[in-house]
């Protein structure tokens, strides 16, 4: 009974895989199908023999250089019936398979971190992060590459830093699968240091657009700021840089007080405060001796 059953013909459905034979030089715009679903029929000996062997249940697409090409199922039938013996394909899940073709190319991008890092209270970056790599390389079609300035990372999140931090941090993952990234991780260092206030730096105050005859007081000017302590030492007064500016300022006026400004400081200090924030200025008339 068995022997007459598999005799007769049946139909079935089968997966089979594409591999595409791409030009030197191009690549995919998109990626195209992997794998087409037949319909056969055959004997049920054979299609037990088919489904049991399945060794190499694959067909080959050979591309040309231009941009677009079509392959339409009835070529693609064909294909898959070529690597059958004593099976029919009756059909296939697809009308046909359109080919986007490109110049296969390679950019290099700035890494951009994605972070989210905060120190606990007294400390703060001793220096700038350091990523290594700084800079990745894409690989895919000119067309995608030309949609990229920079390529994130995955998020670092580090909370309450005391101390020096070295990470290793995954990039993103291209979401089209015609783009490549290398390499795929990086080495994010950064440098911890715990800070203080330093003050009672005086500064010397200039003055702009001044005519001779003009006093101010003060002339110096107490400054204070965050530093690291790595720098306590180095930091110094003539580091900054305060004036004050007279353009437009009618010698008669009858307020003499002008801000002061803050037009130098070092990039390593923050939270910089200064006393007195304005100054009184005068203005003194010389006399002529009689001749």
């Amino acid at each position: 009974w068995l022997h007459l059953k598999l005799s007769q013909p049946f139909k079935s459905q089968s997966t089979f895989s594409i591999t595409y034979e791409l030009p030197e030089g191009r690549v995919f715009k998109s990626t195209p199908p992997q794998k087409i679903l037949a319909t056969i029929e055959g004997r049920g000996w054979v299609l037990l023999s088919h489904f049991l062997g399945r060794n190499d249940l694959n067909i080959r697409l050979s591309l040309a250089r231009t941009a677009q090409q079509t392959f339409n199922s009835s070529v693609l039938k064909d294909k898959i019936q070529q690597g059958l013996n004593a099976i029919e394909v009756k059909d296939i899940n697809l009308d046909n398979i359109q080919i986007q073709l490109d110049e296969a190319n390679r950019r290099q991008l700035p890494v951009k971190l994605e972070s989210q890092i905060d120190f606990k209270p007294g400390f703060q970056l001793k220096d700038s992060i350091r990523i290594q790599p700084d800079s990745i390389w894409l690989s895919g079609p000119t067309s995608v590459l030309a949609e990229y300035d920079a390529w994130p990372t995955e998020m670092l999140v580090l909370d309450r830093l005391t101390t020096s931090q070295q990470q290793l941090v995954n990039f993103i993952q291209p979401q089209d699968p015609v783009v490549r990234i290398d390499p795929v991780r990086c080495t994010v260092t950064i440098p911890v240091e715990q800070y203080t206030e330093k003050s009672a730096l005086f500064v010397p105050l200039s003055i702009r657009n001044a005519p001779d005859s003009i006093k101010i007081f003060p002339d110096r000017i107490e400054v204070s700021c965050i530093v690291g302590l790595s720098r306590f030492n180095d930091l110094k007064s003539n580091q900054f840089e305060l004036m004050v500016d007279l353009k437009n300022v009618r010698l008669d006026t009858e307020n003499n007080t002008l801000p002061i400004i803050l037009t130098k400081a070092p990039d390593y200090v923050s939270n910089v405060k200064y006393t007195p924030q304005s100054v009184e200025f005068f203005f003194v008339k010389t006399q002529v001796d009689p001749q």
